[in-house]
Parts: C-alpha cells; structure tokens; sequence
C-alpha cells in the first residue's frame, strides 16, 4: 500500500515569497516522484505575532497573503493546499516541535495516524542545530526522528558535513532528507527592502500577493 504523506513548513512569511513555495513544490514532487509516497497535502503555518521578528506584519495579513498565493501556485500534482492557523492564533511564541506536535493531531484526526508527515525547510534549519543554545537536544531528536526532515540545500553548502558535526543528527541522518535544489533565497527582506524604495517585487510573490500589499499599504517602513 503506498505512504500517504503531509508535507508541512513553517516560517514567518512576511511575506510570502516565490522562494518559499519554490522550496515547497520541490519537497511534494521529490516525495511523490522519487519516494514513491502519496502527498495529500502541503500544509503551511505561519508564526505568531509574538516572535516579533522585525518586519513581521501582523498575522491576518501574512494568512490573507498565503491564501492568495496558495490559491494561484501549481504544485504539478492534485492535493489540498492548506493554511495552519493554530500557531499564529497564539499569543505566545510556539517552539517548532509544539507546532509539529498539533501538526500530528491534525493529521491523525484528518487522515489517520498511520499517515506521515514531511517537514520541508531549507539546509539553513539543520545548520542552526549546530549554533549553540538554538536547539533544545530533544527536540533535535523528535523533530528528525518523527517528522522525517527533508531539507533543501543550495549550491556550496555541504550538509553532510554540517550533519557530521551534530550528534544527534549523525545518528539519524538516516531520517533526513537531502535535496539538491537551487540557489534560491528564501528571505523575505529583499521584497520589504524593494517596497520601501519603491522597487517591484513582481518577481519575488506572486500577483495577487503584490496587489494586496499595495492595496494595504504594507511595508512601506
């Protein structure tokens, strides 16, 4: 019977990019072409306002943002596109592993509990579990252990160094997926940057996402 499967990522999303969904279509193809597994859907959640990252405007927006992108982005594959709204609707910060954990709920209760899930980011997450005091060990060892870790790298990084320099990682590289992709970044300064000099950003979003943030004035600061 093939693996039934939910690709999920988190992030700030502030905006949205081309990037992000770029990274994302990647990890649903690789999972349905070359693992062989049955993507049901690409589930995206959004972080709280209490991370009060800089340049993060408030969470309706970002959702509203998704919605618009999701609705016009092609995974070249049929399955459900959908926005987590647990973790932005919280007025605490959420670790990722308390996201992920309600991730597991949902999933069980929608599709079962014998349907994985697959968290696509980008190699820059497996390099932070290096940087002392980010990462809690534990929740290194439940994020790659139960949730089957599939991260992008760029032209130049070299993950299997970067795992090689991690216990736990090293212990369960077989957990990890590594997917060569390409130099993309998944930032979204640049886009706030060109909105605050009055550059387009037509190439970094997609089109509804561009009109709604001029419609609603955003990052003009």
């Amino acid at each position: 019977m093939t693996q039934n499967t939910v690709v999920f990522m988190c992030g700030s999303f502030s905006p949205v990019t081309v990037a992000h969904l770029g990274l994302l279509k990647i990890v649903v193809n690789h999972t349905q072409s070359v693992l062989g597994e049955n993507v049901l859907e690409a589930r995206v959640s959004p972080v709280s306002d209490a991370y009060k990252k800089k340049g993060l405007v408030s969470a309706p927006h970002r959702i509203k943002m998704l919605e618009l992108a999701l609705s016009v982005f092609d995974f070249g594959i049929q399955l459900e596109k959908k926005i987590d709204t647990w973790e932005s609707e919280r007025d605490e910060y959420s670790t990722t592993i308390k996201v992920l954990e309600h991730v597991r709920e949902y999933v069980n209760a929608t599709y079962g509990p014998e349907t994985k899930i697959r968290m696509a980011c980008g190699a820059d997450l497996l390099e932070s579990m290096n940087m002392p005091g980010v990462w809690a060990d534990e929740d290194v060892e439940m994020i790659i252990r139960n949730y089957n870790l599939c991260a992008i790298s760029r032209p130049g990084q070299n993950i299997p160094a970067t795992i090689g320099k991690h216990a736990i990682l090293s212990q369960l590289k077989d957990f990890i997926t590594v997917i060569e992709g390409p130099d993309m970044d998944l930032s979204s300064t640049i886009i706030r940057a060109r909105i605050a000099s009055g550059e387009s950003i037509s190439d970094l979003t997609p089109e509804p996402v561009v009109q709604y943030i001029r419609d609603q004035g955003l990052y003009l600061e």
